[in-house]
């Protein structure tokens, strides 16, 4: 067994015993992207599954040149309702099915400025262990049901058409009840509909005061149901994420159009909702006419905010590659290159809706024995949703 295997399978052991949580960070890196060397942050982060998103990314060329890249991603299991997917399931899924409803696609483009051919990237990623909830949930959870069940309560009073304010409280106090809402909930309800009936735009006229309070507690589920979507992505424990990723050259006139291929295991953990570390491991191997095999372990830390995030990152590389070349007789050889560089990396992702956001990376990229090069860089992008994912299971 090689060192450089020796050394990724060393570093995974370690990875086992870590404790790790899994959030949607918005700062994008996807093994698309990563695959073709264009990585905005090299330590990969597990994000929330979409049905599909998108990633624009701009840099600039050693002269100067603005390159623009796209990528796509998509998970495949959420194209389609599931109604058959119950939500106790959803939230709390299997080894199986965490597989599933996080099983990522992804694909990107981009134009080699020195050959100027284009590369394409295609990789996937999944979720094996997606932690707990937090015990907040299960309140929340619960106030949803009884928002839901007075919603449905008010709907089903309009209904019978209630000729006078007190009959209309004591259907809602009857019905209420009998859905086992707490009482402190139904005197919340009553009270409403007497505010609303004394307010002089409204008058004493009952259906529009009962269509008021409908809309009153259909727009705090709406805003529930908002919160309990943010706090499905924001678990506690175990979480471990696995990728890998494929690199064609997409040229008619290529003899090998599979040039490179990587995995990963990610893995984070959050010191607190909005302290976390990251951890990446990763494996690449180049087929091309130049043999290399790169190593590497990266860490990162990152601080989440209402509207933006900032990280720091720090990645280690051990690489063996074997380059064709000639020696002083002009006869061919095989050069081998091992050595170890790193790369250091800051990013900051601003948020401008809750489904898009725009992003810069600037840093210190790897040293490579293929070319000698500035290696600073600097990256802008915006990550955005095609379609929102609003999920209502059973």
């Amino acid at each position: 067994m090689t060192k450089n295997y020796k050394n990724i399978i060393s570093v995974v052991l370690v990875l086992w015993g870590s404790i790790v949580f899994g959030q949607d960070l918005r700062i994008p890196n996807t093994p698309a992207f990563s695959i073709l060397g264009f990585e905005p942050t090299s330590v990969m982060r597990p994000t929330s599954a979409k049905k599909l998103s998108g990633d624009l990314l701009s840099s600039f060329d050693e002269n100067g040149k603005l390159v623009m890249n796209i990528g796509l991603e998509v998970t495949p299991y959420w194209l389609k309702n599931r109604p058959n997917l119950t939500r106790a399931e959803y939230l709390n899924p299997g080894t199986l099915q965490t597989v599933l409803q996080t099983f990522t696609l992804s694909a990107a483009t981009v134009r080699d400025t020195i050959t100027n051919k284009d590369n394409l990237g295609v990789g996937y990623r999944f979720e094996i262990f997606k932690g707990v909830l937090n015990k907040e949930m299960a309140t929340l959870e619960k106030d949803m049901k009884d928002l839901e069940s007075i919603v449905g309560v008010i709907t089903f009073t309009e209904t019978l058409a209630p000729s006078s304010a007190d009959e209309a409280i004591s259907k809602l106090k009857t019905n209420l009840a009998n859905l086992k809402v707490p009482e402190s909930k139904i005197t919340e309800v009553i009270n409403a509909f007497n505010d609303l009936i004394q307010y002089p735009l409204i008058g004493n006229k009952v259906p529009k005061v009962l269509d008021a309070l409908k809309k009153k507690y259909g727009d705090e589920s709406s805003t529930l149901t908002d919160k309990i979507r943010e706090m499905e992505n924001k678990r506690t424990g175990f979480s471990l994420e696995t990728a890998g990723a494929f690199k064609f050259i997409t040229s008619n006139n290529s003899n090998n159009p599979l040039q490179k291929i990587g995995f990963w295991i990610n893995a984070n953990y959050y010191v607190t909702e909005k302290d976390a570390w990251t951890i990446t491991t990763r494996l690449m191997t180049n087929t091309s006419d130049s043999t290399s095999v790169n190593t590497d372990c990266g860490l990162s830390y990152i601080r989440q905010e209402k509207d933006f995030n900032i990280s720091v990152e720090a990645m280690m590389r051990w690489y063996r590659a074997e380059i064709p070349d000639i020696n002083l007789a002009n006869e061919p050889i095989t050069r081998l290159e091992k050595d170890f560089t790193y790369r250091v990396a800051a990013q900051c992702s601003y948020t401008i809706a809750s489904d898009m956001s725009v992003n810069l990376s600037i840093g210190k990229d790897f040293n490579t024995p293929f070319a000698v090069t500035n290696s600073l860089f600097s990256i802008l992008g915006v990550n955005y949703s095609i379609f929102n994912r609003r999920f209502n299971p059973n």
